[in-house]
């Protein structure tokens, strides 16, 4: 078989598996309050969760002045598990911040999901607080970051 005919293969191969897999995507809207009052500039980043390799970051975003997001992505793949995290200061220590995990229901893959108002101020199951402190070892303005338990 000649060299052209293996890469006519190839592509072909490729388009086929391209048309077989569809494009799977997932919106999320919300508004991100603390103690009452709105949050602006949240890291919100939409993931699909996968099992057998990284998470795939299907996108992110800042949340607003008045602490709204809407965050759409999507992937070729048959089927996603999107999740949310949320990277925050809400009533985190000196020096840490906190990033709680949201589960977005499979029913609203190909749709939108509404969470409606997000309390940072309640503990979630998910949650963990990320603290950074000066290096020990002298390095020049090095920092370590660890989980707080």
């Amino acid at each position: 078989m000649s060299s052209t005919a293996i890469w006519a293969l190839g592509i072909l191969i490729c388009l086929a598996v391209v048309v077989a897999v569809p494009w799977t995507n997932v919106t999320v809207k919300g508004t991100v309050i603390c103690e009452g009052r709105r949050m602006k500039n949240v890291l919100v980043e939409l993931y699909d969760r996968d099992f057998f390799s990284y998470n795939d970051k299907l996108a992110e975003m800042l949340t607003a002045k008045d602490g709204n997001f809407l965050v759409s992505g999507g992937e070729y793949e048959r089927g996603i598990e999107p999740f949310l995290l949320l990277h925050h200061n809400c009533l985190a220590p000196k020096n840490c911040s906190k990033v709680v995990r949201y589960h977005v229901p499979q029913e609203y893959v190909h749709s939108t999901y509404e969470m409606s108002f997000i309390p940072l101020d309640l503990y979630q199951d998910d949650e963990k607080t990320i603290c950074r402190r000066r290096k020990e070892d002298g390095t020049q303005g090095g920092y370590d970051y660890f989980v707080a338990l």
